[in-house]
């Protein structure tokens, strides 16, 4: 194989190999991006069902059904302006 050649293939491995690399860390920023999502998405959900807990237990304090259910006095409600 002359030097020309040689040389010729070494620099056409060199850019698949180049080229492999990209695409690998191509692979790897989607990878980080996607796991960054899921973890936002994940935030995202733990606040909603915080709020959607904390809305439930303001209501039931508020609801007399409710509360005389559970065995507890309901709070006196106040009266309505005419």
């Amino acid at each position: 194989m002359s030097a020309h050649a040689d040389s010729a293939l070494m620099q056409q491995q060199q850019q698949m190999i180049q080229q492999q690399q990209q695409q690998f860390q191509q692979q790897r920023n989607d990878a980080a991006q996607q796991s960054l999502r899921n973890t936002q998405t994940q935030i995202q959900r733990d606040a909603q069902a915080q709020q959607i807990q904390q809305l439930n237990q303001r209501m039931q304090r508020n609801d007399p059904l409710w509360q005389s259910s559970q065995g507890v006095t309901p709070a006196p409600t106040p009266p309505r302006a005419p």
